[in-house]
């Protein structure tokens, strides 16, 4: 009688264990299937749009400088969207860092015309 008992309960871990690993199969699927939505672990075929620099404002508030063409966008994303803030005309970005005009740079001056607009 104790032997078919602890039968039982030995069924009963590996039917835990099953169930366990099936559950975190189906989370792992999921997490994966929403990570490829999102445009993660996908491969960029089209050269014609990149984003140059992110600079996190905050945890939800982000300011962008995206190349589309020969353009180079200024933008500013948070939780409803993005927004188009300007074009910058005499950004040229590059490889040496000493070189390249400082993000922080750019929107002091974007913010300093800002300003000065609103009070004229």
């Amino acid at each position: 009688m104790v032997t078919k008992l602890a039968f039982i309960g030995n069924y009963s871990s590996i039917a835990f264990l099953y169930l366990l690993v099936l559950v975190l199969l189906i989370v792992l699927y999921l997490v994966s299937r929403k990570l490829i939505q999102r445009g993660r672990f996908t491969k960029k075929t089209n050269s014609n749009i990149e984003i140059i620099e992110r600079f996190y404002i905050s945890a939800d508030k982000t300011l962008l400088i995206i190349r589309v063409g020969d353009e180079y966008l200024l933008l500013s994303y948070d939780k409803n969207g993005m927004n188009f803030l300007k074009t910058l005309e005499h950004f040229i970005p590059d490889q040496k860092a000493e070189n390249k005009e400082k993000f922080q740079d750019l929107l002091n001056g974007v913010v300093k015309k800002d300003k000065s607009d609103e009070i004229q």
